[in-house]
């Protein structure tokens, strides 16, 4: 289950990020998961609710879908699990493609914006440096000296 963040999975280059609120990374609980549940589903929201994953870099730092290797008597933890999974004939817990569908989509969006952020901080501190780069320091000498001749005083 864990092979879905585990960094094989490259982001797409078509991930369209003008949907997303410009504070994205700065959303934390309420706000983080609304958003998440306006991007995928209700299901997608409880389980971030559910483990406290509450912001995007959160998520991007975690792996979801360890969710499902807890061993756990709490009825909302299994009623999750439940719902998001099925057990197969020799009992191992297999999440539901759509459930690691939503996740990756996530991942991508997430990641694709930090991704973005990152670009732009470079490329104004790049030009920032050029900017300066660029610049003559005023020597602070006074350039109208007037030049004579050793035969003049």
């Amino acid at each position: 289950m864990s092979q879905l963040f585990n960094g094989r999975h490259r982001p797409s280059p078509t991930v369209d990020l003008t949907m997303l609120p410009s504070d994205i990374l700065s959303l934390w609980g309420d706000p983080f998961y609304s958003l998440v549940e306006e991007l995928t589903s209700n299901d997608i929201e409880d389980l971030l609710r559910i483990q406290k994953i509450s912001t995007a870099r959160c998520f991007l730092n975690t792996k979801p879908l360890a969710f499902f290797d807890i061993n756990s008597e709490d009825p909302s933890v299994v009623q999750l699990q439940t719902r998001l999974s099925f057990k197969t004939t020799d009992n191992k817990i297999v999440v539901l493609a759509g459930v690691h569908g939503y996740l990756r989509y996530l991942q991508e969006l997430f990641r694709s914006l930090v991704n973005k952020k990152s670009s732009q901080r470079s490329d104004t501190k790049k030009s920032s440096i050029q900017e300066r780069v660029h610049q003559v320091p005023s020597s602070g000498i006074d350039d109208t000296i007037e030049c004579r001749s050793p035969n003049q005083s």
